[in-house]
């Protein structure tokens, strides 16, 4: 009983010799970091803050991040999202934000197949460049993207199919409006030029049929088929999302796929649903 006081008191001293020791600063987004005495408060649309023994306040909108002696790091664009943004790119969550919770959409892995096999060598040199050390490959998505860029703009790219096993998703959602959360490599880019909200062909398995990107006006290697495009609004979630808004009036099996060159490897990953 006393060594688990003992323990006890420990961890209390040990604590608040981290907050004495530890720093708050606060960083905007357009100026180097300050230090500050204390924050005294992050709620609603402004941080108040002691700094020389005077309050002072920041609109929230201004700041990129807080750095608390004993929260640590707090980033302000996340700070009061009703959903968290997903975690890796590409990652998809479909959205209640009455209620506040989500589901992931089911991470599959979708086979490329494609007629044309004279790109089979520029598939490999597109999808593997050397490392440092000459002995592993990594995916290196400045390299790939100005290699195919040498490359007539995708002038050789081929029609391509993305099968994935399995005719169905496990996970199911309702007809109806529904909203999803996809992160994105650039928040920057048109939403529309790199996710694809797509309706499988369902028949042995689930099927995409990709065609070359022709549109000067539009990035990314591909573009979807007509009749399996599904369209939809977007708008910027986060520091690194778009939060999609769709109407799903037909039954079927849906996915959500980036429009990167990623696509140009044997394999990609989608985000499944099926409804």
């Amino acid at each position: 009983m006393k060594k688990a006081y003992l323990l006890f008191v420990a961890i209390v001293i040990s604590v608040c010799t981290s907050a004495q020791n530890g720093k708050n600063l606060i960083k905007p987004i357009d100026k180097d970091g300050f230090e500050v005495d204390s924050i005294l408060s992050m709620r609603g649309d402004v941080i108040v803050y002691l700094r020389a023994g005077t309050e002072f306040d920041i609109k929230k909108s201004d700041v990129a991040y807080v750095n608390h002696s004993i929260l640590g790091r707090i980033d302000i664009a996340e700070m009061d999202l009703p959903i968290p943004e997903p975690r890796h790119i590409g990652e998809a969550y479909m959205c209640n934000f009455d209620n506040k919770e989500y589901v992931q959409l089911e991470k599959t892995v979708g086979i490329n197949k494609s007629k044309n096999q004279s790109l089979k060598s520029k598939k490999l040199v597109f999808a593997k460049t050397k490392s440092k050390d000459n002995t592993s490959y990594s995916n290196d998505q400045e390299t790939v993207s100005a290699l195919i860029t040498q490359a007539s703009d995708y002038s050789d790219i081929p029609k391509l199919k993305v099968y994935v096993d399995k005719k169905y998703s496990n996970l199911r959602a309702k007809l109806g409006e529904q909203k999803i959360i996809v992160r994105v490599p650039d928040q920057k880019a048109d939403p529309h030029d790199i996710i694809f909200l797509a309706k499988f062909s369902v028949q042995k398995t689930r099927k995409l049929s990709l065609k070359k990107n022709k549109d000067v006006a539009r990035t990314g290697p591909y573009c979807l088929t007509e009749y399996q495009e599904v369209p939809f609004s977007a708008q910027k979630y986060g520091k690194s999302s778009f939060l999609i808004t769709v109407d799903l009036t037909e039954s079927g099996e849906y996915c959500i796929l980036l429009n990167t060159v990623n696509i140009i490897n044997d394999h990609c990953t989608l985000y499944c649903f099926g409804v």
